[in-house]
């Protein structure tokens, strides 16, 4: 349990494998009084549908669920090695983009790299974005000893 809360909720649960969180007072729906986060590691692990069952089965020991959604997925796609992208072949309905650099061929998008090494890109923002990065190079700098990432 984390030392202090994240507003509104009262109480944060966390490990390796997912977030909960609780909130003792009622926002009148403005925010859920549970929320659960679930991490790669779980969801590689169990499967989206084995990792919500899981859950769930858990939180209706202690609590009576009334109602519940899936507010955000996130899909993730592995191809071998890291694409070079230009920016004027990405399709999008986003209207969103931000200007990160100024140097050709990226024009609106925000454009990571390592010293010289292209390392991701974002396109778009809010509830319609597309990240698309080297895993690699994340694991090298964060270990995910769950990923088999060569």
């Amino acid at each position: 349990m984390r030392a202090a809360g994240a507003n509104p909720y009262t109480y944060v649960l966390q490990n390796s494998d997912f977030t909960l969180k609780l909130a003792l007072k009622v926002t009148h729906n403005a925010f859920p009084e549970i929320f659960v986060e679930f991490r790669s590691q779980f969801l590689r692990r169990f499967s989206c549908k084995h990792a919500y069952v899981f859950i769930k089965e858990w939180i209706v020991e202690w609590a009576e669920i009334s109602s519940d959604i899936v507010s955000r997925a996130d899909l993730a796609v592995d191809v071998s090695g890291f694409p070079n992208i230009e920016i004027e072949n990405i399709v999008s309905r986003t209207r969103k983009r931000k200007e990160h650099l100024e140097i050709e061929p990226i024009k609106q998008a925000e454009y990571y790299s390592y010293g010289s090494k292209q390392t991701g890109y974002v396109f778009g923002g809010g509830s319609l974005m597309q990240r698309i990065y080297n895993k690699s190079a994340e694991v090298s700098n964060t270990p995910k000893e769950w990923l088999n990432v060569q």
